[in-house]
């Protein structure tokens, strides 16, 4: 069981990297971590910033202070 576990771990934290990627290049800025949670499915906000802070936690990205944006995005 923990094997399944962890492969559906490692598969949700990999939909959530690329979707930053993805979103990053094609926005210029980071995504709230909302729009994670909406753009990979994710059901909770709590679950979409634990795996931001695993992937801070290792190095992968950097997590920045929060910053409040409006409703189109702008800072």
């Amino acid at each position: 069981m923990d094997g399944i576990r962890s492969n559906e771990q490692k598969e949700i934290r990999k939909g959530v990297y690329d979707f930053l990627v993805i979103f990053i290049t094609e926005n210029g800025y980071a995504p709230s971590v909302k729009e994670i949670s909406d753009g990979t499915g994710i059901k909770s906000t709590s679950t979409g910033r634990y795996h931001l802070e695993m992937f801070d936690k290792v190095g992968k990205i950097k997590v920045a202070a929060y910053i409040q944006r409006d409703k189109a995005g702008r800072i």
